[in-house]
């Protein structure tokens, strides 16, 4: 991302508190907004929580700073409050003057150091939509509003939302990929990128294949890349069903283009979201895109761009779109432009850019 010239007239010391870094969208975001910063002249570390972090490499590579904390899940160990008092003290190394905690685990972890030192600022994404915490959470977002300086939000209509403590709406962001030539698959293919976990519910695929073929349509194969909890049942259950023919379980892709280029159309099933990389991503290669109308995409996008559908019509609406591809190709292309046009990374840098500079002055 050397072509971000994203500049503030004071450099900015920010540390990025994540869980782990597996290969999602907010680990995605946290590694474009610090390498935004490092090319705008602001010092960024990371901080790893647990033990997952397959993506290291690609933040060292960056020259990102990054530490592994081996926190341990469960939060009274012991051996947890020697990790708090080692942040800290890397913190203090850095000279870090903004935390910003992406995800809930990353938001505990930000109140312990700035009970540790108060003039922290603490900023924090949830990279769900507000409305999906679970009770737990919600009793630690509110009681944490002391802590937090300001939250981020994808949408202005979560701006209202309670608890939220003065929050800004800063969409996500893509670096759009330089498109290569590959041919489309003969057959019709439906790609998903993304762990497998339950929010995903790639669980229902193998019941909505089984709906297609019924009909007499199976000239299709449904390509996933990732893995995770869900993905052995998955399986299971697309054998259980006798339609394991129609999959093609690609595995973790840290560089997922090619299949990108090769796919149809992107499918999205998801149970909750907040604002999902992979559909922005898909848009890049003007893939047209099936979804289910989760976190802040209707906010954002329109039936003109995005084939929206329940989980019930899902079936029907994946058939509809290989069946008038003239109509989806459309779709398509229109997403890919909007996504061109408020979508991009750089966008997205510069936003947070400004918040955390109004929260140092």
């Amino acid at each position: 991302m050397s072509h971000l010239p994203v500049h503030h007239k004071n450099p900015l010391r920010v540390a990025m508190l994540i869980s782990g870094l597996d290969y999602g969208g907010a680990e995605q975001v946290v590694f474009d907004l610090s390498e935004g910063l490092i090319h705008g002249g602001h010092e960024v570390v990371v901080c790893c929580m647990l033990d997952r972090a397959a993506r290291a490499e690609s933040f060292h590579r960056a020259g990102i700073p990054l530490h592994l904390l081996r926190i341990q899940q469960t939060w009274w160990h012991w051996k947890n409050l020697v990790s708090i008092r080692k942040t800290h003290k890397i913190l203090l190394r850095h000279g870090i003057d903004i935390v910003h905690a992406h995800m809930m685990h990353a938001l505990v972890m930000a109140v312990c150091l700035k009970l540790l030192r108060w003039q922290r600022r603490v900023v924090f994404t949830r990279h769900n939509v507000v409305g999906s915490f679970s009770p737990h959470e919600r009793l630690l977002f509110k009681l944490s509003r002391i802590f937090r300086e300001a939250d981020i939000v994808f949408s202005p209509s979560e701006l209202n939302a309670v608890d939220v403590k003065s929050g800004v709406a800063i969409p996500n962001g893509i670096l759009c990929p330089s498109i290569g030539s590959q041919t489309k698959s003969q057959k019709f293919i439906f790609l998903t990128v993304g762990m497998f976990r339950v929010q995903k519910n790639y669980t229902m695929l193998p019941k909505v294949v089984c709906e297609m073929v019924s009909t007499g349509f199976s000239d299709f194969e449904i390509w996933m890349c990732g893995q995770g909890d869900t993905l052995k049942e998955t399986q299971q259950l697309a054998a259980q069903l006798n339609v394991s023919q129609y999959f093609r379980f690609l595995g973790l892709q840290s560089s997922p283009g090619t299949f990108y280029e090769q796919a149809h159309t992107f499918l999205l099933p998801s149970l909750y979201e907040g604002l999902p990389l992979a559909v922005l991503e898909a848009a890049c290669y003007g893939l047209p895109v099936i979804a289910t109308p989760v976190g802040v995409l209707p906010d954002y996008f329109d039936e003109s761009e995005i084939y929206f559908t329940s989980h019930e019509a899902m079936a029907g609406t994946m058939i509809r779109v290989a069946r008038n591809q003239a109509e989806a190709q459309k779709k398509g292309e229109r997403l890919q432009q909007k996504v061109h046009e408020e979508f991009l990374a750089e966008r997205m840098v510069a936003r947070h850019i400004g918040l955390y500079g109004g929260c140092v002055k």
